[in-house]
Parts: C-alpha cells; sequence; structure tokens
C-alpha cells in the first residue's frame, strides 16, 4: 500500500543520491507494480517452487535507507 499512499516525490525519491546525474529510482511506481501484481495473484502468489536453503534474511530500516541482511 506504500506505493499508493506515501509521498515518494518528498522522502525517497526526493533523497536518491542517483537524482542529479540519472534521475531518481522511482520507488513508488516499482511499489504499486508489486502491489497490482500482488492483487492480481489473488494477493498469495504461487510458492510451491519455492524450497528452504536453511538460510533467512532479515530488512533492517534505517532513516534514508535499508540494509539487507543476511542470517543463518
Amino acid at each position: 500500500m506504500c506505493g499508493r499512499v506515501c509521498p515518494q516525490d518528498r522522502l525517497c525519491e526526493g533523497s536518491c543520491t542517483l537524482n542529479d546525474e540519472f534521475g531518481a529510482v522511482t520507488i513508488g511506481n516499482i511499489e504499486r507494480y508489486i502491489n497490482d501484481k500482488a492483487f492480481e495473484w489473488a494477493g498469495v502468489p504461487d510458492l510451491s517452487g519455492v524450497k528452504p536453503v536453511g538460510k533467512t534474511v532479515a530488512i533492517i530500516a534505517r532513516a534514508r535507507r535499508a540494509s539487507p541482511v543476511l542470517t543463518s
């Protein structure tokens, strides 16, 4: 839902370090696309082919970026 309600132009896209040379990463468009696809799949993607690999991933949110952390 963040792609629909969050003001990305003033937050993440406005602070994007790529903005000066290439234009900001359009996080809002990416979030909306993912959300739209989730609704097309009735909110539940087919995960039947996904197998456990014994690892976990956490996203630690910070003020301006998120850091993926791989743990075992």
